[in-house]
Order: structure tokens, then C-alpha cells, then sequence
């Protein structure tokens, strides 16, 4: 995905959910370390589905 935006870590943004409240961190590290814009909530994928309706380029 970064390489398909010429790899510019600036040009992508990461949106989603995780239960797993380690599983969570991680992914916040792993993306904060790369520089990478990202927006996870606040880990309370059980209450609420935040991106339910947002559109997406790819979705994993």
C-alpha cells in the first residue's frame, strides 16, 4: 500500500478497530514507528463500530 503511493508514508492513512487491548497497542507502536497517520478509536470496538460507514481505498 505504501509503495503503491510512491512511498510516501504522508499520502496514507490507517482506520480502525481492534478488541484485543494488546493487539491495539501494538498496532498504534508498529504505526506511530513508521511514521504512519492512523486513526484507531479508543478500543471500544464492542460498544461501537466507528467505520462502519466510512468509504475506503483497501481494506485489510
Amino acid at each position: 500500500m505504501i509503495a503503491a503511493h510512491g512511498g510516501n508514508t504522508k499520502a496514507v492513512s490507517v482506520y480502525g478497530q481492534e478488541s484485543e487491548p494488546a493487539t491495539y497497542r501494538l498496532c498504534k507502536m508498529n504505526l506511530a514507528v513508521r511514521g504512519i497517520s492512523y486513526n484507531l478509536g479508543d478500543n471500544d470496538y464492542k460498544k461501537t463500530n466507528k467505520v462502519q460507514a466510512m468509504k475506503f481505498e483497501e481494506m485489510l
